[in-house]
């Protein structure tokens, strides 16, 4: 069995890499541990660091100040996987400054990875360690996965900078308002995200990968990380001899 670790922003991430993990690994077994949010009482509902993507950069540099992954035990001799998510949008954040032309979509996926990479005080990831960057959000893959024929869930594959195009658009979730599956609903002016329905959908996110892979820059970029990692197909070794 695989014992896989995640980092992300929220719960709602967990449940599609849940999906695109079931769709990777076919019958492989695997156990998730989430490392951030701790969903535990302690220090309120999302742990110490919060959540969102400060949560996670909150995450990062308490690893890096106890001296990496391993000092951290955000690695141990038993994790086959640690993935570690940040939305593409952070780019847009004014604490970060980071934004790229778009498409293509691999321009802000490499800022956000360096950005991640500063936090965690390294050059480059220790072995086993994977970054999610979906651009510009998880939404963004739920749209093109559940909603194809959606005039907004275009490929940005070989379009030039500044069209419009699923990966790019600043704020996916707006496009699933009023969709069934209801993946969000509006709240107080604001884009709730719904847990259960996120869930739900996970056998269609695995059914729909193939093509996530083949239609977005991001999708792709973590499929080849995971072959690396954890090759499609593969069961997992002892971990006496990783």
């Amino acid at each position: 069995m695989y014992e896989i670790r995640l980092v992300c922003e929220g719960p709602t991430d967990r449940e599609l890499l849940e999906g695109v993990l079931r769709a990777h690994l076919g019958d492989a077994d695997y156990v998730m541990t989430v490392l951030q949010p701790d969903m535990s009482l302690y220090g309120g509902a999302a742990g110490p660091h919060g959540g969102g993507w400060k949560g996670v950069r909150g995450w990062c540099r308490t690893v890096a100040s106890a001296g990496g992954m391993v000092a951290a035990h955000a690695v141990t001799p038993a994790t086959d996987l640690l993935v570690i998510h940040v939305d593409g949008d952070v780019c847009f954040d004014r604490e970060i400054g980071m934004e790229r032309p778009c498409p293509p979509a691999q321009l802000t996926i490499a800022a956000v990875e360096e950005v991640v990479l500063g936090w965690l005080g390294l050059k480059c990831l220790p072995d086993r360690v994977v970054l999610w960057i979906p651009t510009m959000a998880t939404e963004s893959w739920a749209l093109r996965a559940l909603f194809p024929e959606h005039p907004l869930a275009v490929s940005c594959r070989d379009l030039p900078a500044g069209s419009t195009c699923v990966e790019c658009l600043p704020v996916p979730s707006s496009a699933l308002i009023g969709k069934t599956p209801r993946l969000v609903r509006r709240k107080d002016g604001q884009i709730k995200k719904l847990l259960h329905e996120y869930r739900t959908q996970q056998p269609q996110i695995s059914a729909a990968w193939d093509q996530l892979i083949s239609d977005l820059e991001s999708a792709d970029h973590l499929k080849r990380q995971l072959d690396r990692w954890l090759p499609a197909g593969s069961r997992p070794l002892p971990h006496s001899a990783i």
